[in-house]
């Protein structure tokens, strides 16, 4: 009898002890979801109102802050912003129209003015970048009353801040996904029409530019040509096809020092002119830092200014007398030459005979004499309008199209290599909310990203936003200083292959990549 007395007591003590247990384990986990609720509600209406309007008055504080700094930047530096009235006697300051005139000038500029301070590639430019701008504010004045009011109303995540606003917040099986498709149509159609658009704009300014009579415009470039080939038999052969039409012809050559020292010259002459237009404005002479280390050696007082009209004189005659003798010396070709004929219309229909591979093959059935065909690689000829000498890098004619297509593979890989690289911190600071569960991580992620919305809407929204903004604002600057070692031969061919390798970013960074990195991420967390 004592020892069942003893048992029930234990088993007693045992259940007491159980059902406390169970109470503080209710109690527990009563405070933390209190607790949950209690931060939810307090954020309930920042939540509702701080992901795109949060979002829209950054940028715009950032747009304006930018603008003003833009403005009062410009009257500073009036050598590069206002270079036609640099050296006039108008002074350009910071509420003056000369400051604020630009948006209106950039609207009611012609085509022609265009054409002709930027050439015919500058104009196409021009007009892309318009179509794009006018295709993404169509979409963004169709897309935005309709798609983000949809995205809202679909309910899979209340109040969940930015992604409440996003396709992600309406539920797979729901009716609401047939405006996404039918505008995404819509969007289609638009971007096909203005693709077609734009093709006729281009080949109809292409046909202008060939009936003008401009610069270069008897001039044709022609490219693939043997390095062994001298201007004489360059000259035989053209005449051969166009008998007594040729004005000229000129071999592009391997001479780096001489084109080096013809720059320096063209230099030292903008800068003579420069600096007596400066001292028939201002009346004192400008002087100049020469010599090596020379803003240390003049700070220093090791060293004193000399004029600068004199210093550049001396200059371009010392560097005239080196260019006299460097070219009395012979030089290789380049596999570049450039043909000038007596009228304009000859240079097109060479341009027009050299197009295809076929009309080569007609060209050296017609010519008489078949070695100095074979010679002249005529078969491979590339025929191109000459472009303005200024819009020449004539230092990379010695680069051919092999060692430029190597160049332009190890920077395309390096492009591709980088966007994979910067697109995991983004996909990263994107999926935040889904990997509060992950088991150390997630704590991490509760306490800091998610204690409040707004906090938590900077991070997954603001964040990646404003980091993808950043490096593609940058971006172009950064690729034409890169895209200079790929050798391109002319500025058009520089400013396409920058124009090529940053869409080819903008596409692996913000729909290839990040897609394929969120998606492995929430497969991830789903193991969890």
């Amino acid at each position: 009898a004592p020892r069942r007395k003893r048992r029930e007591s234990r088993a007693t003590e045992d259940a007491k002890a159980t059902d406390q247990a169970a109470v503080m384990a209710e109690r527990t986990l009563f405070a933390v979801e209190a607790k949950d609720d209690l931060v939810t509600n307090q954020g309930k209406d920042v939540a509702a109102d701080g992901s795109i309007p949060l979002t829209l008055i950054i940028n715009v504080v950032v747009f304006v802050l930018g603008i003003i700094y833009y403005q009062i930047h410009r009257p500073r530096n009036p050598r590069f912003c206002f270079p036609r009235i640099y050296l006039k006697d108008k002074v350009v300051t910071f509420c003056s129209w000369a400051n604020f005139s630009w948006p209106l000038r950039t609207i009611v500029t012609n085509s022609d003015t265009v054409a002709q301070r930027a050439g015919m590639q500058g104009l196409l430019y021009l007009r892309f970048q318009l179509f794009m701008l006018l295709f993404s504010l169509v979409v963004t004045a169709i897309a935005c009353p309709i798609l983000i009011p949809i995205n809202i109303i679909g309910g899979l995540n209340p109040d969940s801040g930015f992604f409440e606003t996003t396709s992600s917040n309406v539920p797979v099986q729901s009716t609401l996904f047939a405006a996404h498709t039918t505008l995404f149509i819509l969007f289609t159609f638009m971007a096909m029409g203005l693709i077609a658009w734009y093709q006729q704009i281009y080949f109809s300014t292409r046909r202008r530019f060939r009936s003008r009579d401009f610069v270069n415009s008897h001039t044709v470039e022609v490219r693939g040509i043997s390095r062994s080939v001298n201007q004489a038999e360059l000259y035989q052969f053209m005449s051969l096809l166009y008998p007594e039409r040729v004005a000229s012809t000129h071999i592009g050559w391997d001479a780096e020092k001489l084109l080096n020292l013809k720059m320096s010259k063209r230099q030292a002459i903008d800068h003579i002119s420069h600096d007596e237009a400066l001292l028939f404005k201002k009346g004192n002479r400008p002087k100049h830092r020469a010599g090596r280390c020379a803003f240390c050696a003049t700070c220093l007082g090791v060293r004193k200014k000399v004029d600068s009209i004199e210093h550049h004189k001396l200059k371009l005659i010392y560097t005239s007398s080196k260019i006299g003798r460097l070219q009395k010396g012979q030089f290789d070709g380049t596999g570049m030459a450039f043909v000038t004929f007596n009228d304009a219309k000859d240079a097109h229909d060479c341009v027009r005979r050299f197009y295809t591979f076929l009309d080569r093959r007609k060209v050296i059935n017609e010519a008489d004499d078949s070695a100095l065909t074979s010679k002249l690689r005529v078969r491979w000829w590339n025929v191109q309008q000459a472009l303005n000498p200024d819009d020449y890098y004539w230092e990379n004619f010695r680069i051919g199209y092999i060692q430029q297509t190597w160049r332009k593979t190890v920077i395309g890989a390096g492009l591709i290599l980088f966007a994979l690289l910067y697109s995991i911190p983004i996909a990263f600071l994107a999926s935040l909310e889904s990997m509060r569960d992950v088991p150390g991580l997630g704590i991490v992620i509760r306490n800091t990203v998610l204690l409040h919305p707004i906090i938590r809407d900077l991070f997954q929204g603001f964040v990646p936003t404003m980091l993808n903004s950043l490096v593609i604002a940058i971006l172009p600057d950064v690729l034409d200083f890169i895209c200079k070692y790929e050798g391109p031969h002319n500025k058009a061919e520089h400013h396409s292959s920058v124009m090529r390798n940053y869409y080819i970013f903008i596409i692996l960074n913000v729909f290839i990549f990040p897609c394929l990195f969120i998606g492995t991420i929430d497969s991830l967390v789903q193991l969890f």
